[in-house]
């Protein structure tokens, strides 16, 4: 039986996962792909694009356009927050808690039809390949006031995060670029030699405990994964 995209616990000790969310009304979600927790309000906030279509992941063609969601663990309710990008990926919190940065890399996208296989994705240049930025509401519901802040320079921005400081960490391709708040770039720290690429990040980007005290908030920890199948890690840029 095929594995269905959601959200799911792992218990570390017994290794056991439980589901809590694979479907939206009866229809399967597309690819689950990032998300971030709210502090207060408990709300799992995800992207949903079709990339386990694109890359052979799944035997059923995408169900659902696109999107990214809001889920209630405590009430099992499911929102659309987002249904305006072509290929929603990473999403962060910045630590303010007021704002929301999530990456649309539908310049890698693909055909998708329910008469065809999956055929691949391709990498259009001209496509979008954008970090925005969103006003999260105070109630910490809702997002508005969508604006661009970073245009990735040659590959896509996958993976997503914020440092304590406000600093956004994403993956393009080549490595990883750190922004400040408003999407000016300060620096790229090349991971792996092209063509290996660098999809992700896959722990938080914030401060270690010894830097926890400096005014320069440096970014240091962050862990990546590889096209290469390797996992690298940089412990300070700045």
């Amino acid at each position: 039986m095929e594995q269905r995209s959601g959200i799911r616990t792992v218990d570390p000790l017994t290794k056991k996962s439980t589901t809590l969310l694979n479907n939206y009304f009866g229809y399967y979600f597309n690819t689950a792909d990032d998300l971030f927790v709210h502090p207060e309000t408990g709300d799992v906030w995800f992207t949903d694009p079709q990339y386990s279509w694109f890359n052979e992941l799944t035997d059923t063609p995408p169900q659902l356009q696109s999107g990214v969601y809001r889920f209630s663990p405590a009430t099992g309710a499911v929102n659309i927050v987002e249904a305006n990008l072509g290929q929603p990926n990473g999403i962060a919190l910045a630590p303010s808690l007021r704002t929301v940065y999530i990456s649309d890399t539908a310049a890698t996208s693909g055909v998708i039809s329910p008469f065809l296989p999956s055929l691949g994705a391709a990498f259009n240049a001209t496509g979008t390949r954008i970090v925005y930025a969103y006003d999260l509401d105070p109630t910490g519901r809702w997002i508005g006031n969508k604006r661009p802040v970073y245009l990735a320079l040659d590959l896509v921005p996958d993976g997503l995060k914020v440092a304590r400081n406000g600093y956004i960490v994403t993956a393009t391709g080549k490595g990883v670029d750190v922004l400040d708040e408003v999407g000016t770039l300060l620096v790229r720290v090349r991971i792996v030699p092209f063509p290996n690429t660098l999809p992700n990040l896959f722990s938080s980007a914030v401060e270690s405990p010894e830097d926890q005290s400096s005014a320069a908030g440096n970014v240091s920890g962050t862990w990546c994964t590889g096209a290469d199948g390797l996992v690298h890690r940089f412990k300070r840029v700045m």
